[in-house]
């Protein structure tokens, strides 16, 4: 992080976490890039509290006011979900974490991609039932997760410091954009 403002300016972009979600998101959207058997693509967007997931969808749809290519796509566009001309749903969710239901709002959902905002705020049983969606195809369905720190070691914290896999990128994967050299 960058002291006082935890973000860091680059290529004359205002750069933090909840902005490179937006673009993963919009690129996903567009490329399918790993689409099920289904003709839907769903992109599932969980953050632990609504004014998160109402900023994402500000953002999102300040990108794609910004794309006329990304505009003309949208077929659907009510309270946290977008749809798009290629099958895509990118739909907004809340954990619920205060009312300590364990994200019972995702319970029966299904996506292609998971993008868990502001994880370390989730309790470990909002992560648990979120984690279960996966479960459905687990070596297809991607999990994207970011977060502030809050301090509390729990899930979010456990995955980043007991990682398994590291990367360490080669020339070869900067040059051309790939992530081949885990460790």
């Amino acid at each position: 992080t960058v002291p006082d403002v935890h973000n860091f300016v680059a290529n004359d972009f205002i750069t933090h976490n909840t902005e490179c979600m937006c673009i993963m998101i919009l690129w996903y959207s567009y490329t399918q890039a790993n689409k099920g058997t289904n003709n839907q693509y769903t992109i599932l967007i969980i953050t632990p509290y609504e004014s998160q997931v109402d900023l994402i969808f500000d953002r999102l749809h300040q990108l794609i006011d910004n794309s006329p290519l990304l505009k003309e796509m949208i077929t659907r566009d009510i309270y946290h979900r977008i749809e798009l001309s290629n099958g895509t749903i990118i739909k907004g969710l809340t954990a619920s974490s205060k009312t300590g239901t364990g994200a019972a709002s995702t319970r029966g959902e299904h996506a292609d991609i998971l993008i868990l905002d502001e994880i370390d705020y989730m309790t470990s049983a909002d992560v648990t039932n979120i984690y279960n969606i996966r479960n459905e195809a687990p070596e297809r369905i991607k999990i994207i997760v970011s977060s502030t720190p809050s301090g509390k070691h729990e899930e979010f914290y456990k995955w980043c410091v007991g990682a398994s896999y590291k990367y360490f990128p080669s020339q070869s994967d900067i040059d051309n954009f790939k992530f081949t050299n885990f460790k």
